[in-house]
């Protein structure tokens, strides 16, 4: 019995004493495996201490962020990052990154200069993940000052999941400068996900401005979007909003949009991604447009005031059908429309027509066809086959 013991014993402490030992191989090669696979997306990690111990691994490193990974324009060339890693070489046990921006690298030596000084010992956050696959991540509160211009960072916190999905929250984003212009983003929930050549993104804030002590607000604003890529894109976005209060003179209630595009040319688009040349990307966007698209845009507002007084209502439904055809552009130059099928419906008050005629007096002949009928203008207009048509009267053909 008292060999058992003994044996029992020993296998304990045999086990304690390897546990932190075998823990520590196989915790650091999933370690070492995940900055393998960001190597391989085009990250520079360098270690440039190493504090481990027995019990616990703790590493710092240099890591260079590709600017291609924020900003496609090129403008910013690398994000320069120290991030200290830390884990107990024990069987449960979560990661923690603790890591600062060290500086900034731009095409632009003087915004680079500029935003170093800004941000220099500023941006520093958290991150913390107990498989390599979930990250929650934290950016500490902070004062970033720009002469006599500050922008303070609140309640930045969120969720990323390897690899394809992010979940964004700020408490409060204020930027005050000297002249005392005052901009807030509040509440500001943004959710990303890219999954099988789909793109999903949500978005929710409210706005607040203080402009010479004249204040704007937005308020409940939301956005979604889902993308289809492939040879052919489909894109579905909506914006709505509760309340636009510009200075008490311009208030816009119930504010959504609906906004579809379809057969959208993929190569096309992933050309446009990848250049920053401006004639270039001129050259592209007409390419695009001339491989035909299909487009559908929807806007309702419920309420609009003006300098106190109450307008109504705003409902548009539209839709524009391009056809492929390399001579379009040479064609529109000629007023021939017959690459465009065109459908516009919108109803509204006649104080807001009104006001249309007077911002726009092109459109004062159309709304001059409108239906007039129980305080509802109705303004229908079609082009087919190159010919337009307003409320069901020819206007123009080819």
């Amino acid at each position: 019995m008292k060999n058992k013991i003994i044996v029992f014993i020993v296998t304990f402490v045999v086990m304690v004493l390897a546990t932190p030992f075998v823990f520590d191989k196989l915790m650091n090669s999933k370690f070492n495996k995940m900055l393998e696979n960001l190597q391989k997306q085009g990250y520079v990690i360098k270690e440039i201490e190493n504090k481990s111990s027995y019990l616990t691994t703790d590493r710092v490193f240099k890591v260079v962020v590709p600017g291609e990974k924020i900003d496609n324009s090129g403008y910013i060339k690398d994000i320069v990052l120290e991030v200290e890693s830390k884990f107990k070489n024990l069987p449960v046990t979560d990661v923690k990154f603790l890591g600062k921006i060290l500086k900034v690298e731009s095409i632009d030596k003087a915004f680079e200069e500029q935003i170093n000084q800004i941000i220099k010992d500023k941006i520093r956050f958290f991150v913390v993940t107990p498989n390599f696959k979930t990250y929650k991540y934290r950016l500490f509160d902070t004062d970033l000052l720009a002469g006599l211009n500050e922008m303070k960072l609140t309640g930045i916190e969120g969720v990323y999941d390897y690899p394809y999905k992010n979940i964004l929250k700020a408490k409060s984003l204020v930027y005050k400068d000297v002249k005392g212009i005052i901009l807030e983003i509040k509440q500001f929930t943004h959710k990303f996900e890219e999954k099988e050549n789909t793109l999903k993104n949500d978005m929710k804030f409210n706005f607040y401005a203080t402009l010479n002590n004249q204040k704007v607000t937005l308020l409940n604003v939301k956005t979604d979007s889902i993308t289809y890529l492939g040879n052919k894109i489909k894109s579905i976005s909506n914006l709505q909003f509760d309340t636009l209060n510009f200075v008490n003179n311009i208030i816009i209630k119930n504010f959504k949009l609906n906004f579809f595009a379809d057969n959208i040319d993929g190569k096309i688009v992933k050309k446009l991604q990848n250049t920053n040349d401006r004639f270039q990307r001129e050259q592209l966007i007409k390419e695009l447009v001339s491989k035909g698209m299909d487009l559908k845009l929807d806007l309702k507002i419920k309420d609009i005031e003006a300098m106190k007084q109450k307008l109504g209502f705003f409902d548009l439904n539209s839709k524009l059908k391009i056809l492929p055809d390399p001579m379009l552009f040479d064609k529109l130059n000629k007023n021939d429309l017959s690459d465009l099928e065109i459908f516009v419906d919108l109803k509204t008050t006649p104080q807001i027509s009104t006001l249309l005629m007077n911002v726009i007096p092109q459109s004062a002949f159309a709304f001059a066809l409108a239906k007039k009928e129980k305080g509802t203008v109705e303004l229908i207009l079609k082009v087919q086959n190159g010919v337009i048509y307003i409320n069901g009267e020819k206007i123009k053909s080819n």
